[in-house]
């Protein structure tokens, strides 16, 4: 595996994921903006799509022999996104609406081969479904796992686990942001094995 692997990504949940793979990557941020894409995708899954192409594409320009993975995700009701919250009180007003209801998470994934100059992608959804909460048992949870910068305000790998009533998906790795038995697979499309001898 002489090829630079390069993640496209500042979320250190997709850092750690990747790590498990147990191969040699480098960490670059695309710097993209996000806004522009917000305003002409016309659905959800459209725009995770867009803005993980967009990542990869951003980089590759800077390393055109590199394999880039960008990666996009977001939650929806709908077709009305649930952003990172940011702050508490977002994340409350998120959590509201979420309450006792079913929603997708999506998570998008773009590789970008630079030596073959050829992409791939795939979308990756979860429909999870809440349990009813009252407003002060969301304060007391958001009190503990402070999820400010996770998309649908809950972080599903730490105490966010016990909002949920079900969860339906084929990849729990890309809950948390990237999954990796799609990379997997994407990478040994592109001609890299994760078990090369």
């Amino acid at each position: 595996m002489n090829q630079k692997i390069i993640l496209a990504s500042t979320s250190i949940y997709r850092q750690k994921l990747f790590a498990q793979l147990g191969i040699p990557f480098e960490i670059i941020p695309s710097g993209v903006d996000e806004n522009p894409a917000k305003k002409i995708a016309k659905t959800p899954e459209e725009l995770v799509m867009m803005l993980s192409e967009a990542k990869a594409k951003a980089v590759a320009l800077r390393f055109p022999d590199a394999l880039i993975i960008g990666s996009d995700q977001c939650a929806a009701i709908g077709n009305r996104l649930l952003d990172k919250p940011g702050n508490r009180a977002n994340a409350l007003k998120q959590l509201t609406s979420l309450s006792g209801k079913t929603h997708r998470l999506l998570t998008g994934v773009y590789i970008f081969d630079g030596r073959q100059k050829k992409g791939i992608s795939h979308l990756d959804v979860h429909f999870l479904h809440m349990h009813s909460f009252q407003k002060a048992q969301l304060q007391k949870y958001l009190s503990h796992d402070q999820p400010w910068d996770c998309a649908g305000s809950y972080r599903i790998e730490a105490q966010g686990i016990a909002l949920f009533d079900n969860i339906k998906g084929t990849d729990n790795t890309a809950i948390v942001g990237l999954p990796l038995i799609a990379v997997v697979r994407m990478l040994r499309e592109l001609g890299t094995e994760i078990f090369a001898l």
